[in-house]
């Protein structure tokens, strides 16, 4: 009788213990609601633990996972994903909720990958609901494993980071972009090995902004320096300097199985007849920008081993390792002394100072004449010969010679080079309408971005593309008498001209006239919202100028103008100025982004000079009837 009050009393007490577990997560849920009211779902515990260890001839780390997520939406749809490649393996992948997928990973910014992805989706999921992640990831090859991230896409209340390194492995971390969140971390010593445990509170979710500098800038992470390992029997380096990892590189590179014989016919055909050293070299380079199209790779050790020579020329197509390396057997064969170099684009935040896979992302060609390098990134079509993009402008490079390297740095540009023009040549006729004739001319990398869709669009709209350019799609401008020159990479400068005729620009009271002189208003909606988080980064530096010149009628005269002014800032320049001749109205607009970015800081006095810019766009040049 006692056992069955007993039982009968567990039974009772059932049914509250789930109620009071449910509204746990309720309330969970109720306050990362108000703490992150846009949010779908928030992880309350989150944990990893990563260990290094030797398992035979393997060096690996192991990453296990738990986390809880508990849904701050009704009926809200999420997922969770692991990825994995031929260095990794998901060993460990449970859910309490939804249907666990394996599939090849797929991103538009890669041509091919061996990557896959093992994930779940939460479908409808309700308000206040748990759901918990159980996952085991092995890293096969350490050279692989170079980052720990601190934030997710998710909110996390709580996060913890244990970090468990053998003495025998010598492991540095470096924490990235900590400030202004709560981590903690706390080193423990024991006989045979440190343990890093780094516990962050209340990180917010990690978003992507428009334009903004990459995660390894923004984001809070840990980045991992694998060095070497001792046990006092066996030793093996991995990255212990920038010598070793250029020696892994170029490891790979002896690897290859060049085959340049395939096309010394074309080399002769291309080159045949150019005179100078510097004629062959644009052609060759030209050859390979507008003949092998470009594509992403992300393939295990073929992300930085170049394909041969040979396929991607057969093939028509290669990455960046695989193009610099068919134009560095081109130029060898016409006696250019042309090299392999490796380098970090502008969105790594990272240098050669630190031996990290992380430090490079990309690779073009070097040429060495006398005591100096000039650099070719065949990637960038129709950039002509000594024109550098800004992803690569300023950025540390490593150029192999042999068994050493060399570290330069691609020259820095100034936005002159990207210089764009517009030009007006008006007449305000008796029947107070605009007419006159257009043209731009683009530079650098604002004409390569021009040729490159000039190039990329079908035949029948190309006439479009050039009469929406030239009226920068306003409704109001009729351009006709199309022309336009200098579509490759040999031309310095591309321009495009017209007819044009300029509607609703003219307004008549009396005997007053107010016209409203600039059709383009450049930079009209640049302004940033306040809620911005990160820094603007632009595509390339900007030098833009505004030239319009107008004839008034011989009856009228010009009684009023806009102010002139002129900001400058360590990050940008604009300068409007009016002035009139006796029946000539001229008015020129500079803007200059030497730096190619607005930085948060500077978002306050960029968004004041954007406002000053739309009032003079608004105020008209008043004339008056004589």
């Amino acid at each position: 009788m006692i056992f069955m009050r007993k039982k009968l009393l567990i039974v009772l007490l059932t049914p509250f213990v789930y109620i009071s577990y449910g509204q746990k997560y309720i309330e969970i849920a109720k306050q990362a609601r108000q703490d992150y009211p846009e949010e779908v779902a928030v992880l309350n515990e989150s944990t990893l633990d990563v260990s290094f260890q030797k398992r035979g001839d393997q060096f690996v780390a192991i990453e296990k996972r738990k986390e809880e997520f508990v849904c701050i939406q009704g009926e809200a749809d999420f997922g969770y994903v692991v990825f994995y490649d031929e260095n990794s393996k998901v060993t460990k992948f449970k859910s309490d909720l939804g249907r666990i997928i394996d599939a090849k990973y797929t991103d538009q910014s890669f041509f091919e990958a061996n990557g896959r992805m093992k994930y779940v989706h939460f479908k409808s999921v309700p308000y206040g609901k748990e759901n918990f992640i159980d996952v085991n990831k092995t890293h096969t090859d350490l050279r692989y494993f170079t980052v720990v991230n601190v934030a997710s896409i998710y909110p996390c209340n709580k996060r913890i980071i244990k970090l468990i390194i053998p003495r025998a492995f010598e492991v540095e971390f470096m924490e990235k972009n900590f400030d202004g969140y709560h981590i903690q971390k706390e080193v423990e010593e024991r006989e045979k090995s440190i343990i890093y445990t780094y516990v962050a509170n209340k990180i917010p979710g990690y978003k992507k902004e428009d334009h903004a500098p990459g995660f390894t800038f923004t984001a809070p992470h840990i980045l991992v320096l694998v060095k070497k390992y001792n046990n006092g029997k066996e030793h093996h380096t991995f990255f212990e300097s920038l010598n070793d990892m250029y020696g892994w590189y170029h490891s790979l590179v002896l690897q290859m199985e060049n085959k340049p014989d395939v096309f010394a016919n074309l080399v002769q055909e291309v080159t045949a007849l150019k005179t100078s050293e510097r004629e062959k070299i644009e052609a060759l380079y030209y050859w390979v920008q507008d003949n092998i199209r470009y594509i992403a790779f992300e393939d295990g050790i073929a992300g930085f081993k170049p394909e041969n020579c040979q396929k991607v020329f057969t093939d028509r197509y290669g990455d960046c390792k695989g193009m610099a390396n068919l134009l560095k057997e081109m130029l060898l064969q016409i006696g250019v002394d042309a090299r392999l170099a490796w380098l970090g684009t502008k969105k790594v935040a990272y240098s050669y100072d630190t031996p990290t896979l992380m430090a490079d992302n990309h690779m073009i060609c070097a040429i060495k004449q006398g005591g100096s390098y000039q650099f070719l990134d065949p990637t960038e079509k129709y950039l002509s010969v000594g024109e550098y993009a800004e992803r690569i402008q300023g950025r540390q490079v490593l150029v192999e010679d042999g068994e050493q390297f060399e570290l330069l740095q691609v020259p820095n540009k100034e936005s002159e080079q990207n210089k764009w023009v517009a030009q007006l040549h008006l007449e305000l006729n008796d029947e107070l309408q605009l007419k006159g004739e257009m043209m731009q001319q683009f530079n650098g990398e604002a004409k390569s971005t021009f040729i490159y869709y000039y190039r990329n669009i079908e035949s029948n709209y190309t006439e479009e593309l050039v009469e929406n350019v030239l009226s920068l799609n306003n409704d109001h401008v009729k351009v006709t008498d199309l022309n336009w020159e200098g579509i490759t990479q040999y031309d310095d400068q591309t321009q495009v001209s017209g007819k044009v005729q300029i509607d609703h620009a003219v307004s008549a009271f009396d005997q007053e006239i107010y016209l409203f002189v600039d059709p383009f208003k450049i930079f009209e909606d640049a302004s940033f919202d306040e809620d911005r988080k990160y820094d603007y980064w632009f595509n390339f530096k900007r030098s833009d100028e505004v030239q319009i010149e107008i004839t008034i009628p011989a009856n009228f005269k010009i009684t009023s103008l806009p102010e002139n002014f002129t900001i400058k800032q360590s990050e940008f320049e604009m300068e409007v100025a009016f002035s009139q001749t006796d029946k000539t109205l001229k008015y020129n607009l500079k803007v200059e982004i030497p730096t190619a970015q607005i930085s948060k800081g500077s978002m306050e006095q960029w968004n004041a000079a954007i406002s000053k810019l739309n009032e003079l766009y608004e105020q008209p040049v008043t004339l008056k009837k004589i």
